[in-house]
């Protein structure tokens, strides 16, 4: 072979070489999807929606930047999108085709993430219910409106309730879930329930009780006041509600709050729910506000008004 020839055949094989690589590569990025995939990118990637499965009464839900609108059966809901239910109404969602999460009434609710490797919401007020079945690696994740308090869990069937303050409450009757706040997590077993509180680590799990406590002093005197105070005292982790609307609780179970009297006979009701969904509910007696009354007025004529 000639001293051309061979440099012609030298030249030739590189290109050749050169070309196989190229093809190699080609072929491996139309075939990614058969490679592995790391956990990072697993995480990053949203692998579907939320649907509705159930609704009674009416249930609202808007995207993050617009309106509120009925939820309807067969509705899909993606990350960031919120629900929130009334007084008489509750919705189920499907995150996937075993598992299930019940809103129940009062409750305001925001979808977060759903990637391969897990589901992630935001409880901002009120109480859900989980059901969730073992499914690979994937973990639920719920977070307390505040952030502050997580739940975890990977299978079985609890409750969570915040009162909108930042705490979260869970109860577990299947299966394991985790509790976090300020750095500790404890697991709360089947027959327990734990609180954990915004700023505090979560408290040990303890039975779950039968009945929910609540103790309430109410006035039962008349009043001339436009306010009275009603104070007492219930379980730590309790939803409180007088007059539809939400009574702070303190660290101790403790709770004060002002409630404003109209004329004539008065009368309030205070409920409280916990993570199991049990209610107590307490009625005030009657309690009267009587306006004061101006003093008579008093005019003095001297002679008569004709003259």
């Amino acid at each position: 072979m000639s001293l051309m020839a061979a440099k012609i055949w030298t030249l030739t094989c590189v290109f050749l070489t050169a070309a196989g690589l190229v093809v190699n590569i080609w072929l491996l990025q139309e075939e990614g999807s058969t490679a592995p995939v790391n956990e990072k990118e697993q995480e990053s990637y949203i692998v579907g929606s939320v649907l509705v499965a159930s609704v009674v009464g009416v249930v609202e839900a808007k995207r993050k930047d617009g309106e509120w609108r009925t939820l309807e059966l067969g509705s899909s809901l993606s990350r960031g999108d919120m629900i929130r239910t009334g007084d008489f109404s509750q919705v189920m969602l499907r995150p996937t085709d075993e598992s299930t999460l019940t809103i129940s009434p009062n409750t305001d609710f925001t979808i977060g993430e759903e990637t391969l490797t897990a589901s992630r919401y935001t409880l901002n007020m009120g109480r859900i219910s989980a059901d969730i079945r073992a499914e690979q690696e994937r973990i639920y994740e719920f977070r307390s409106g505040g952030g502050e308090v997580t739940a975890d869990a990977r299978q079985g069937e609890f409750q969570l309730i915040t009162d909108g303050g930042g705490f979260m409450g869970v109860t577990t009757e299947r299966g394991e879930v985790g509790l976090s706040s300020e750095g500790r997590r404890v697991v709360v077993t089947e027959g327990q329930q734990a609180v954990a509180m915004p700023g505090s680590p979560p408290k040990d799990p303890l039975p779950i009780p039968e009945e929910v406590l609540l103790e309430v002093r109410w006035p039962d005197a008349p009043t001339e006041e436009d306010v009275v105070k009603v104070a007492g005292r219930t379980d730590v982790g309790t939803r409180l509600r007088l007059g539809g609307k939400l009574v702070p609780v303190e660290r101790d179970g403790s709770f004060e709050v002002e409630v404003p009297m109209g004329e004539g006979e008065n009368q309030f009701v205070i409920t409280a729910e916990d993570g199991s969904g049990n209610i107590q509910r307490s009625e005030s007696p009657i309690v009267v506000r009587r306006v004061p009354q101006p003093p008579p007025l008093e005019i003095r004529v001297e002679g008569s008004v004709w003259e």
